[in-house]
């Protein structure tokens, strides 16, 4: 379904009586709860960028002046001491056309515990002349936590 008032045009300065107001209000509304939007009317192709995934692993936008990278998995958690740290989810390839971490323009980094754990801290490190990034977690807690398996969700923009 398409706009409910569709080709509304008006002049610069004009008044415009109650019933365009109302019009231009269901389309606005039309828009917000997505039923204002024919099926395909917004393509990757209309907003000037394509998407792919990489030889790494990272799913790509490219916008043409930058690219936008992000990649999802799992974190090794488990049961840990607190002040220990480990090697979460090791160490992943920056994505194709990144050639160093001096490319990266912003990195973000989330992730969502599956369990009732707190005191997790998350690293993402590296160097300025790597190819990589990798994380590592810490137990930032008091005694032993069991951190389950945490999901992260890693995010590049270069």
């Amino acid at each position: 379904m398409g706009l409910p008032n569709p080709n509304m045009d008006f002049t610069a300065f004009d008044t415009l009586p109650a019933a365009s107001l109302d019009d231009l209000v269901e389309n606005i509304e039309a828009l917000a709860d997505g039923s204002g939007l024919d099926n395909g009317a917004i393509t990757d192709a209309k907003m000037g960028m394509t998407g792919t995934t990489d030889a790494n692993g990272w799913d790509v936008l490219d916008f043409g002046t930058h690219r936008l990278a992000w990649k999802s998995g799992t974190i090794t958690g488990g049961s840990r001491t607190a002040g220990t740290a480990w090697s979460a989810g090791g160490t992943t390839n920056l994505p194709v056309g990144c050639s160093t971490v001096v490319d990266i323009k912003n990195l973000s980094y989330s992730f969502r515990m599956t369990s009732s754990a707190y005191a997790l801290g998350i690293n993402v490190e590296s160097s300025t002349s790597a190819t990589s990034v990798s994380w590592t977690a810490v137990n930032n807690g008091s005694g032993t936590i069991d951190f389950g398996s945490p999901e992260y969700w890693c995010q590049i923009i270069f």
